[in-house]
């Protein structure tokens, strides 16, 4: 048995829907290693991660306090002025959350800095394409 054609429908207030299949593109899971893993508690400075290269690091945090907490991945180089590169936020909460940011970088050295009163755990990972 035919179907009708399928014909816009318009919802009360708003836009045109139209129907569309949708078939999720083929992606292949990155494959990460594990750089870096520390715990404390309060402000810390994380030991320094040197790239050899353009590198997509993931940087994970696990925070359980109602305090707020930050995290930094700063370029130790001093002639680094380019502001995508010199100091990136990667978290900044007030609650307690678990999570984890994306940061392409250039290469050079990097220090991870973590700014609260609570206790943490961040862990970091370099992606594999």
């Amino acid at each position: 048995e035919e179907l009708p054609p399928a014909a816009p429908t318009r919802t009360p207030g708003g836009p045109t829907l139209t129907p569309a299949s949708f078939a999720p593109p083929q992606t292949t899971p990155q494959q990460a290693s594990e750089i870096l893993r520390q715990q404390g508690q309060g402000m810390q400075t994380l030991p320094t991660i040197r790239l050899e290269a353009e590198t997509t690091l993931r940087v994970h945090w696990e925070q359980r306090e109602e305090k707020s907490f930050r995290i930094w991945v700063v370029n130790t180089d001093p002639n680094q002025t380019d502001p995508r590169y010199k100091k990136i936020s990667v978290a900044f909460t007030k609650v307690p959350s678990i999570g984890y940011t994306d940061s392409t970088l250039i290469p050079g050295e990097y220090q991870i800095q973590v700014e609260t009163e609570a206790g943490w755990l961040v862990w970091v990972e370099r992606l594999e394409p």
